[in-house]
């Protein structure tokens, strides 16, 4: 039930299993050779036709996807249920994609293959993978419905926004924990309130007070006195960052920009004015 169309390439290759229960892998061979196959040299790969005449000395056969084919495949593990159910996961892209699907070797698992591009050679999760290059899948022929390759564009990218916002979470997470975590160097002693007050009373306090309002009144520049407020906050609360965020966040200088990403690596600009005003 392998389709037609996969067979007419010639990135076909043996595979066999090596290793022990967690450390089992396929390795890809070249049949007529006997060694190991590369993603990245297609003159280790071979046509079908040969592939499956010398399968019997091997586990089985399998197809490597490269980035001079429209071929995409996407793979889900863990998918089958001991009843045979699918998962609604691996349902659901099956059905969205209406191309050809196999249960994998495992009998777990669910291998889909459809045309498409990604922006990049492959994308790996907890649930999915998908690959259009650098890559093979041991095939089965345990076909789930027609052998027919369908076009999947839509469907590959939404497959890469769900991947992309899914690691932009877990990054904005991962700099949430970091900055309550990790920079605040001190255990404050004041609540805000009290906080406030004092620094209110000390002798930049009018200063102060107009830029907790809303003020530019230290330097006449938005982002110069964002600094400078966060810097007072700290010099009174011994760099307590969860406290001088939450203030920040009560005054009149709070806007839409402190939680938007302004640096390459993800920072917001927020995170970043906080790193930058520790006082010393």
């Amino acid at each position: 039930m392998i389709p037609e169309e996969l067979k007419e390439y010639a990135q076909w290759v043996c595979w066999k299993i090596i290793g022990r229960d967690a450390k089992r892998i396929k390795l890809p061979i070249t049949p007529r050779t006997g060694k190991g196959a590369r993603a990245n040299d297609p003159l280790t790969w071979t046509t079908y036709e040969e592939a499956t005449n010398r399968a019997w000395q091997y586990d089985g056969i399998g197809f490597f996807f490269s980035e001079y084919d429209e071929f995409v495949g996407i793979d889900i593990d863990h998918c089958i249920g001991p009843d045979g159910a699918l998962s609604d996961l691996a349902r659901g892209l099956i059905e969205k994609s209406g191309s050809y699907a196999e249960i994998s070797q495992s009998g777990t698992g669910v291998h889909i293959i459809v045309k498409g591009k990604l922006s990049k050679p492959g994308f790996r999760t907890k649930t999915i993978e998908v690959y259009q290059a650098n890559r093979y899948f041991a095939m089965t022929g345990n076909a789930i419905g027609a052998p027919v390759i369908k076009d999947a564009q839509e469907l590959l990218d939404e497959i890469e926004e769900k991947i992309r916002k899914e690691r932009e979470e877990k990054e904005q997470k991962r700099q949430e924990n970091s900055t309550r975590q990790v920079l605040t160097t001190k255990v404050r002693h004041l609540d805000d309130e009290t906080l406030l007050t004092k620094l209110f009373q000390q002798k930049n306090g009018s200063v102060i007070k107009l830029l907790y309002e809303g003020m530019d009144a230290k330097y006449g520049n938005t982002s110069e006195d964002d600094l400078y407020f966060c810097w007072c906050v700290n010099a009174r609360n011994g760099n307590d960052l969860d406290q001088t965020d939450r203030i920040f966040r009560s005054s009149g200088r709070m806007r839409k920009k402190w939680d938007e990403r302004h640096y390459a690596n993800g920072d917001t600009y927020g995170y970043q004015t906080l790193l930058k005003s520790r006082a010393k």
